[in-house]
């Protein structure tokens, strides 16, 4: 069984449009809402696959029981804590004719005090009943910053297989405690790890760079973290190649190249497939290629999160 952890959950509104025009009324032919957030995805995903999943986020407000029950619809299995806060809404218009999507991102509220006890009860329950443990994305206000870290030390401890799609000094606090993978872009992966901390500020990069020396130095890193942890970082990078640290050489691996409808939900799309794959016993160059199909399928879909 899985346990997919993601505490910023979302209410998403896909619009589609013929053509998006800027400063103009564009009318839409189709419009969806759908329980999100990267562990609503994951979790979606994994269960599409056939295999058990539950996704621990919280929830709160006027909106907590239509979350709960489009959740349902999907038969994403939530455990989740009231936060008392509202849930936050994110909007994406996807573009028929131009094969575009643009997401518009609603900050979260932060939760109510009391709330990380809750969902730190509801960590430790769930615990003892799954194999994978996976963390995604950011946290909403009012949780610890070491949150994230405290969850994957206890996690690793109980010898669970750890992902985190994580970024920043949240994911360098966690690499403390050895986690199984890592899984950020290239462009969260550098920033992380590299430019930051060279120049004390975030520097824009793009996960679909081929600058050599920075690629270069990203491979260098991707050893090092393996050396110094066992850690291995899979780094998606968009339509290129997705890099892999495999018997501590990084390997490349072409994704599946389709015509995209929707593209959000892709990356969490390529963790439920790697996860899959990594608990049926599969290698680091399986999982890829089966998140590579996942993602896929994701992206040919108008809906996030999903492959069918």
């Amino acid at each position: 069984m899985f346990l997919a952890v993601c505490l910023n959950p979302t209410l998403q509104k896909t619009i589609v449009v013929p053509r998006l025009f800027e400063n103009e009324v564009n009318r839409a032919t189709e419009h969806y809402l759908d329980a999100s957030g990267k562990g609503v995805n994951v979790a979606r995903v994994l269960t599409q696959l056939g295999e058990c999943a539950i996704q621990l986020t919280h929830s709160g407000g006027r909106n907590r029981a239509l979350f709960h029950e489009l959740a349902a619809r999907d038969k994403v299995t939530l455990l989740d804590a009231d936060s008392a806060s509202e849930i936050r809404f994110c909007y994406t218009v996807v573009s028929r004719e131009n094969h575009t999507t643009t997401e518009l991102v609603e900050e979260g509220e932060p939760v109510a005090a009391g709330t990380e006890s809750r969902v730190w009860e509801q960590f430790e329950r769930a615990l003892p009943e799954v194999s994978v443990v996976s963390f995604s994305g950011s946290r909403a206000g009012g949780y610890s910053d070491n949150l994230f870290a405290k969850m994957t030390e206890r996690a690793t401890a109980a010898g669970k297989t750890v992902l985190l799609d994580i970024r920043g000094a949240e994911l360098v606090q966690a690499l403390r405690y050895r986690p199984d993978f890592i899984m950020p872009n290239l462009a969260e992966f550098a920033t992380t790890f590299l430019l930051e901390r060279e120049h004390g500020h975030g520097l824009a990069v793009s996960e679909h760079t081929d600058d050599p020396g920075l690629l270069m130095r990203v491979k260098e890193k991707m050893q090092q973290i393996y050396r110094s942890s066992g850690t291995v970082t899979v780094l998606t990078r968009g339509a290129r190649d997705t890099l892999f640290v495999d018997a501590q050489r990084v390997r490349s691996a072409r994704p599946q190249q389709v015509e995209p409808v929707n593209t959000i939900g892709c990356g969490d799309a390529f963790t439920a497939g790697f996860a899959a794959r990594i608990a049926h016993g599969g290698a680091v160059s399986d999982a890829v290629d089966a998140g590579h199909r996942t993602a896929a399928q994701n992206a040919v879909q108008v809906r996030p999160g999903r492959i069918k």
